[in-house]
């Protein structure tokens, strides 16, 4: 079973950042007001098992000179983490020690060694000194349970210390702000949790307290965390690029390592964090686009009461509880409740949104545990449709953020349930075998409108498209087995096992065009048309595979990866005759050299296999399916921690066939589409008091040998040439519990058509932001205030093939997150 993380998860869901004049003021959203001018809610700093680094002069400093703490109750893993962060003194252990046990916090003022005594009583823990001045967590003896300390003196009310973690090359963080929002481990790039240090691939992972700090509600803004990811054309969802290749809704999203269909906005509210592998996924994933993979991890049961609120200028607010309860040693239960009144910058786009979850863990034996959990959401939403390229061929003059370009009777209605279940059984501390199981079930009823022949002056035609009965089902099964051996002096990391993966889809729609006229400056009212339901059809997609991976250790400093997936993807539509089966073996081979502990180079050669595109809409093919692709990727990159701070770097070349629709207006598969870029990212603690995650990617794409002039040479729709997401906080000793933050996101130009006729410009967002953290009555409370797009910059926030959305105008946003 992978690490189980120990947090503190102040999580809220802030809506897209959005304009208007006025507040459009809900009794939820009043409520919400109320709470966050009252003053009386409170929140809590959790965190995770994580070891500091200090010395014995550290150590020594501290124990001579008593030091005031305030860390709530909680998880021994989130008590000692926080501990370490206060104190900058090294407690290390193996996160399997801690779980299930609780310590009782502290609240007063300690030396060193009362301080460890009084945070272990009743744990069943303690702590020894070693030679430099670290402490080692191990079993305490049967008789002897840790008494706690007095205090110097206590407080009922105090700020919280600002927390700062000290650690070294192997510490195990994950995603705290005190910890820099640095993660140390994902299981994204392989098929076990493993260092993101050790592995030859890119990986990012955002932590849930990062997305809540951010205001992230959805993956729409995921482009403001990491550079790689970009947002890719969809109205009825956010979409997304990775490298500059657009992610496919049934290959490219996981949830907890399952299949999972991502047609529709994901809410986050039970999310530990969302791991993002970038390039070729062939090995993990087996059939998907060589963007990368975005997985949804779960978050598992632990002792926590949390309740968050946001509301922002356009009257969109929302209220979460996230409970959990250790009801036993080995039985554990979580939920995730969420109502939302969902509303932004467009007059007449909102709807309500309702979202629970429950997540339960069992240990069955001391070797066997069952984890299983499932999630309900409920959204509708006026639809706000997309534009086009004008009749000239050019971008139109972009309208104001705030018109509303649809239909009040044309929204987008979303029920989905997803569920997974997983049960593992270790057979000895190096073999353990485990089976999961996730299903999800999606019913959308969708009513699609778009332009036609937008004239310069705005004038265009209405076309519809309703599907009032849209059925979605992916089931995902994986079998996997991991060991540790020896054989010829080499030690191995074994992992191998069978994946079946079935997605389907139906629908059953009618389709209208130009059933009436509007400008997309001055909009029109339309009667909604009435339609003949012939347009309907099915998909069916099945993925089976058989997958190994072996990490080889050469020595102390030198690790090979050999891998691959030996799978079957059969390719199904009712609508049309290009169904296919196909059959390949996909290899990974990766050369891994760590000269230090803090510091690791790696080169890696991965071939992926995809289902090809579908012609969309408008096409003289359209829903011709066209065959699967076969994409490589060559990649080097070095990773290393300095102090606090990790960095990452690398270089990548990525190949494909080319999908486009040519001058003829006919979607093919011809030429090659080649991704060239270096990327680099950072995440941490550059001081004590700051704090910078995030990165940057130059992106050379080009499609070649295409046999087109029009479009030989030319820039791949959507793909931008450069991409920066900064986020920078500054929490001063001085002012303790305060936090101040800044962020920044650049992207570059973006071809709007293949033959990169028509570009959009490219843009930059500032934002700023203030957090306070304090105690007030016992309680912990953390008061948010958040700008984005500080100087209410126009742009084009989606570009993709001859489609174009309009960015969001600044937008003011605030929080309230409380411990209870």
């Amino acid at each position: 079973m992978t690490n189980r993380a120990i947090h503190a998860r102040r999580r809220a869901a802030t809506p897209q950042a959005t304009h208007s004049t006025h507040l459009r003021p809900t009794p939820l959203v009043v409520a919400l007001h109320l709470a966050l001018m009252g003053g009386t809610l409170m929140a809590s700093g959790w965190s995770t098992v994580a070891h500091a680094q200090g010395s014995g002069t550290a150590a020594s400093s501290a124990e001579a000179a008593p030091k005031r703490y305030d860390i709530p109750a909680g998880p021994v893993g989130t008590v000692v983490a926080r501990f370490a962060g206060a104190s900058g003194v090294l407690l290390a252990g193996a996160s399997e020690l801690v779980q299930g046990r609780n310590s009782p916090g502290l609240s007063g003022t300690y030396t060193l060694d009362a301080a460890i005594k009084a945070l272990l009583a009743g744990s069943g823990l303690d702590a020894v000194r070693q030679a430099n001045g670290s402490y080692a967590l191990r079993q305490a003896a049967p008789a002897a349970v840790p008494t706690p300390a007095s205090p110097a003196h206590t407080a009922a009310e105090a700020v919280l210390p600002v927390v700062t973690v000290r650690a070294g090359a192997d510490t195990t963080r994950t995603g705290l702000a005190a910890e820099g929002y640095w993660v140390t481990s994902s299981g994204v790039a392989g098929f076990t949790e493993r260092p993101i240090k050790d592995t030859p691939f890119s990986v990012k992972s955002v932590s849930s307290e990062l997305m809540l700090n951010r205001g992230v509600g959805d993956l729409g803004k995921l482009d403001q965390i990491d550079a790689s990811v970009s947002n890719s054309y969809s109205n009825w969802y956010p979409g997304q690029f990775i490298r500059g290749f657009s992610l496919v809704n049934d290959t490219n999203y996981r949830r907890n390592g399952l299949a999972f269909q991502q047609p529709y906005t994901v809410g986050l509210e039970n999310k530990e964090r969302v791991d993002v592998l970038k390039g070729l996924s062939g090995l993990q994933a087996g059939f998907s686009s060589p963007g990368g993979v975005i997985n949804y991890v779960i978050k598992r049961p632990e002792d926590i009461s949390e309740l968050h609120l946001t509301v922002n200028q356009f009257g969109n607010a929302k209220m979460h509880v996230d409970v959990g309860r250790m009801l036993t040693d080995d039985v554990g239960v979580r939920l995730n409740a969420a109502v939302e009144d969902e509303r932004n910058q467009i007059d007449h786009v909102h709807g309500p949104r309702s979202f629970v979850s429950g997540a339960v863990a069992w240990k069955i034996t001391p070797n066997t545990s069952f984890d299983f959990d499932i999630e309900h959401e409920q959204r509708k939403k006026t639809f706000q449709p997309n534009l086009t390229l004008n009749t000239d061929g050019k971008i139109p003059a972009m309208p104001s953020p705030s018109t509303f370009l649809g239909q009040q009777w044309a929204s987008f209605n979303v029920d989905s349930t997803a569920m997974s279940g997983k049960l593992e059984h270790r057979f000895s501390s190096d073999w353990s075998s485990s089976l999961a199981i996730g299903h999800h079930i999606l019913k959308r009823d969708n009513t699609w409108l778009g332009f036609d022949s937008i004239a310069p002056n705005g004038d265009a035609d209405v076309n519809l498209w309703h599907s009032p009965n849209d059925k979605g089902e992916a089931t995902g099964v994986r079998f996997a087995t991991n060991g540790k051996f020896a054989t010829a002096g080499l030690q191995h990391d074994l992992a191998f096992g069978y994946e079946h993966t079935r997605v389907k889809f139906a629908w059953n729609a009618a389709w209208v065009s130009a059933f009436g006229s509007t400008n997309i400056y001055n909009p029109v009212a339309l009667v909604r048309p009435s339609g003949t339901y012939d347009s309907g059809g099915d998909t069916d997609l099945r993925r089976d595979g058989f997958f190994i991976n072996d990490v080889v250790a050469l020595g102390e400093k030198w690790d090979i990866h050999l891998g691959g997936r030996y799978g079957v993807v059969e390719d199904q539509a009712s609508y049309a005759d290009s169904a296919y089966e196909k059959t390949a073996f996909t290899p990974t081979v990766a050369l891994v050299f760590k000269p230090r502990p803090d510091l690791s180079a790696y080169v890696s050669y991965t071939e992926g296999l995809e289902t090809g595109g579908t012609a969309p809409t408008g096409t003289t093919n359209v829903n011709q399916i066209m065959p699967p692709l076969v994409s490589k990727q060559v990649e080097a990159g070095l990773k290393g921690e300095i102090g606090q701070l990790a960095w990452e770097t690398s270089i990548f070349r990525i190949s494909r066939p080319a999908e486009y629709t040519n001058g003829a207006n006919t979607y093919v598969q011809t030429g090659e589409q080649l991704h060239q870029g270096l990327e680099f990212s950072v995440s941490g603690k550059v001081t004590r008091e700051v704090t910078l995650f995030g990165g940057a990617m130059w992106l050379d794409a080009k499609l070649k040998e295409t046999g087109d002039p029009a479009t030989a040479g030319k820039r791949p729709t959507g793909a931008a040439n450069q991409r920066v997401a900064l986020t920078a906080e500054y929490a001063p000793a001085a002012l303790s519990g305060w936090t101040f933050a800044a962020n920044l996101t650049h992207t570059g130009s973006r071809a709007v058509d293949a033959a990169n006729t028509a570009i959009a410009p490219g843009y930059e967002l500032f934002g700023l932001g203030l957090r306070h953290q304090r105690k007030i009555a016992g309680k912990d409370v953390t008061f948010r205030l958040n700008v984005d797009n500080l100087f209410n910059k126009r742009y084009w926030a989606k570009v993709d093939n001859d489609a174009l959305e309009v960015g969001v105008p600044r937008t003011v946003w605030g929080g309230l997150s409380v411990a209870f």
